[in-house]
Formats: structure tokens, sequence, C-alpha cells
């Protein structure tokens, strides 16, 4: 059935949904089965039979489709096959943490790594599986943003579809938008994972059985990367704190999943800061590298490994203070913030506009958190000096938190949405206009603001 808002509705009947779930149910078993003991082309294959499978069992399981979700997952394809390096192009240190498993000890990004080692068991890690790994992977959580910005979108109504719309454009053609993970120096950064246990927690968080995998989508969000600290564990609390505050749900179901979460986390980030030297198979980098490049044509560098696994934080601050310590590099680091601070201030704007519409202590104090989380993010600066992947995130945390308003129907949230109607119809098309310039320009890189800015500020700058 086709609905008026360009949804299709009920594709399959119930008896055929129940026998295509159990025959792609089937296939996907046996196709992780194959993906782990086959090699070579084969075992790439296997990847994108997966994904498809994957892909299948999602719309079976939908039953629905809307132009919404096809119309941003070709859009975010054909951005990342623009964007998406050759695999021998692939950045050194995402090459390097594809290498690090926790077969060889804790590191502090070695989640995904582990899963890699896991499908590849004794197997030669070559530089073009991690590289489709990516690529699949990407295109799967292309599909999942894909999938849940449409159906943010088929939510909204008369009043607050001009605001969905917008906001929609804006998440995808921003500086800091998904594609910013499609670029040479971005790809395969592990926290684009996390993008994806974020999108589970929201869609799971109000189902009674499914949301008892909240604790671990938190873990694995630590152990992805121990910087998701300042960045996504505080998304997870707050989430898990409107459950108990703004939708007063004090059940003993919901008290001791907020429980049971904060636990994993304070348990994961311990154990790792107690025992990690503890469980180091080689006693140096170098020791490791030896090895590795019998086991991988990955890119892989002593000096990434040393970094990721065996460095302790004063060589972070060091690595800081040097990169902030060059003129150029601070000011080309600083102009990651510069670009995208229009956008923070806006959500601060929009969270504070929230407060005063709303009537109780309870969602007065969360729209505060979402305030809050800013400041606590800016730790990650004064630390690390990828600007630019910190700056992504950033921005990512208060567009979660706004769709995850927008998806419990918060009343605060929808008034001030409400309220922006008459300003958006005013100026959509500069904001079009803006959207389109900011696509144009390209998203930032890790340490560096796209290419195409620089030359236009490099040029704007010769002038003078």
């Amino acid at each position: 059935m086709i609905k008026a808002n360009n949804q299709i509705e009920n594709i399959f009947s119930f008896s055929v949904r129940k026998i295509l779930n159990i025959v792609f149910i089937f296939f996907a078993v046996c196709a992780f089965c194959a993906l782990i003991y086959l090699d070579g082309n084969a075992k790439i294959l296997m990847l994108y039979v997966q994904l498809f499978l994957f892909m299948a069992l999602i719309v079976i399981y939908k039953n629905s489709l809307n132009i919404f979700e096809v119309s941003i997952f070709i859009f975010l394809c054909v951005t990342l096959l623009l964007y998406a390096p050759k695999f021998d192009e692939m950045d050194s240190l995402v090459q390097t943490s594809y290498a690090i498993s926790y077969r060889y000890g804790l590191s502090s990004r070695g989640l995904i790594a582990t899963f890699i080692d896991i499908i590849s068991p004794g197997q030669f890690i070559s530089q073009m599986f991690v590289w489709h790994f990516i690529f699949s992977s990407t295109v799967f959580i292309v599909f999942i943003i894909s999938i849940f910005l449409g159906h943010i979108i088929k939510l909204s109504n008369s009043e607050n579809k001009l605001f969905i719309y917008s906001s929609t454009l804006i998440f995808l053609s921003c500086f800091t938008s998904p594609a910013a993970y499609f670029t040479q120096a971005n790809f395969g950064r592990v926290e684009i994972f996390t993008l994806l246990f974020m999108l589970i927690l929201i869609i799971t968080i109000d189902k009674k059985g499914l949301r008892w995998i909240i604790p671990i989508l938190a873990l694995f969000t630590v152990a992805t990367h121990l910087i998701l600290v300042f960045f996504y564990i505080p998304l997870i609390g707050i989430m898990l704190l409107y459950q108990l505050l703004e939708k007063k749900d004090m059940s003993k179901g919901t008290v001791g999943l907020f429980i049971t979460t904060v636990l994993f986390v304070l348990v994961g980030f311990c154990l790792y800061i107690l025992l990690r030297e503890n469980t180091y198979i080689f006693e140096s980098s170098y020791d490791l590298y030896n090895f590795l490049i019998g086991k991988t044509n990955l890119q892989i560098t002593q000096n990434w490994l040393e970094a990721t696994m065996y460095s302790n934080i004063d060589y972070h601050l060091d690595g800081w203070r040097n990169r902030m310590g060059s003129l150029n590099t601070a000011v080309r680091l600083l102009l990651i913030v510069i670009i995208n601070l229009p956008l923070v201030i806006l959500f601060i704007v929009f969270w504070i506009n929230c407060f005063k519409e709303s009537l109780s202590n309870a969602s007065k104090s969360i729209f505060i958190l979402n305030i809050l989380t800013i400041p606590f993010q800016a730790i990650a600066f004064f630390m690390f000096y990828d600007y630019g992947r910190w700056m992504i995130m950033v921005t990512m945390v208060q567009f979660m938190l706004l769709y995850y308003m927008v998806w419990q129907n918060n009343l605060s949230v929808m008034t001030v949405i409400v309220k922006t109607k008459a300003f958006l119809n005013k100026w959509i098309y500069v904001i079009i206009l803006l959207c389109i310039l900011m696509a144009t320009l390209g998203p930032v890189n890790h340490t560096s603001v796209s290419s195409r800015i620089s030359r236009i500020i490099g040029s704007f700058l010769l002038l003078f």
C-alpha cells in the first residue's frame, strides 16, 4: 500500500515475512560461518553477502520503505564512493588500529580489531580485506542512518515538518556530517561504529526486553575507543536519565538498567587503566611491530603502535603541546572549531529555549545536561589534537540528543520546534544555500579542515 507521504507499507504479507525471515537468518548464519573459514576474495565476497542479508532482514522487519530512507541512503552511498580512499591510501593510524586486537593485550581501541581477529582465526589479515570490511560496515551504518532519519521524518506533522526537514538537511551537509567519516583521513576511524551503537540504543531504549542490550553497547563504546568516555558515554547517561526523570519511570527494571550501565562503564574503564600493562604479550612496541609485519600487510608503524597501546597520558599531552606550539598547526586546528562553532551555538540556543518552555525541574535538568556535554567534551581538546574527529562527535552528540527528544515526542522540544516555523519559512532558502555551500566545501578531516576550505582561506590571505 502506498500512502500520501510516499510511504510504501505492507510490502510482504505476514506468512511471506515469516518464511523470508527464516530463510534470510539461515543464510546469514551460513554466510558468517563462511566469513570465518574462507580466505581471499571469497572472504571479501561474504562481507557483502552478509551486508545484503542484514539490510534485507531490516526491511522485512519494518515491512515498509519511504522515499526519504531511499533518497538519504543513495545520497550517502554516492558521497561515500566519491570520498572513500583506495585500499592502499588509508591512513596509517587507521590501519594500525585494525591490527592490534586484544590478543596482544588491552589497547585503547581494540574492540573492532578483535572482531577482525575473530573472523580471521589464524589467517593472514590483508589490507584489501580490512578495506572491504570498513567499506561494507560503513554502507551498513549509512543504511541504519537512512532508516532512522526516514522514520524521524515520518513522525513529523504539518507543524514540525519544516524543522525536521531543515535539521536533517543540516545534519547531512554540515562540515561534521556522516560524510566526514568517508574522507581519506577519517575513513575507518573506529568511532563510526559507536554511531551505530547510539542509533541502536535510541531505537531499543523503550523496548522492555531489547533495552538490556544498552549496558553491552555502553561497554562496547568504551572498548571501541577510550576517548569516547568524553563523547558518547554522557549521551547514553542522558538518555537513561531521561527515562528515569522526565518519563518518571522508576520501575526496578529502569533503575536496574541505569545502575548496570554505569557499572559496566566504570568497571570496564577501571579494568583497562589498572590491568592494561599487565596484559601485554610483547614487552615493547618494537617487538609487537616485528611480529605483526609477518601477520598482515597493513601499513602499520611502530610509532602508532606506541601511541595507541604502550603510551600513557603524558605521551599524548606532550603531543598536544608540540602541535599547539606550532602556529601553523594551532591555526589549522582552531579553524576546525571556528567553522563549526555556529552550529554548536545554535544547539545551545535551542536547549536554552527548551529549558524556558519546560514546566518541570526534571525536564529542565535534562536540558542543562544537554548543554553541559559541550564543556565536558572540551576536555578532550586540551588532551589530544585530533580536533576534526572531536568536532564531528561534538555535533553528532547534539544531533542524537535532538533526534532522541523528537523520538520521545518531548513536549518542550516540540513546542520550541513549532515556534521555529515562522523563522524557517522566512529563511529556508538561505538555509538551503548554506547547506549547499557546506556540502560543496567538504567535511573536516581529523587534524585539518577540508582542503577546499584551506585553499579558499589561503587564496584570501594572499590578497593581504
